[in-house]
């Protein structure tokens, strides 16, 4: 996307959960399934070369590898809502499910493999810019 990683609409990053309880990588992220682990752990700092944005999870769910469900183009603001509504039917985690001015400020989108329910599953962490600022 234009403006790279944050600026995209939804910004997806996928990487592999690289240790069964170490902290290294996306390991974390897998934790985001459990509600009371969310809650706790609401806020995320993401840094890349060109800039830093503090980010609130909103909502985590559990899918199959094979789902697609994780998009980075929409047809426009109400194509995106649609998608994110679904997004937030399918989360077994809910922290703030509303869509109310993430188009103007985009989304962030982490993927990463886990081992909750199948041997080929994918934890997905919805998260949106923090009100706390970066």
């Amino acid at each position: 996307a234009e403006g790279g990683l944050l600026g995209s609409q939804n910004a997806v990053i996928f990487g592999h959960n690289m240790g069964f309880g170490d902290m290294s990588m996306l390991a974390r992220f897998a934790e985001y399934s459990s509600p009371e682990f969310a809650q706790s752990h609401r806020t995320v700092r993401l840094q890349t070369p060109t800039g830093r944005r503090l980010l609130e999870v909103r909502a985590a769910a559990v899918i199959g590898g094979w789902n697609a469900t994780k998009r980075a183009h929409f047809d426009g603001e109400q194509d995106f809502d649609a998608w994110w509504d679904a997004r937030m039917g399918e989360a077994c985690t809910t922290l703030d499910p509303s869509h109310e001015g993430i188009w103007q400020r985009g989304a962030v989108t982490v993927a990463t493999c886990s081992y909750n329910y199948w041997s080929n599953e994918r934890t997905v962490t919805y998260l949106t810019d923090s009100k706390g600022g970066a």
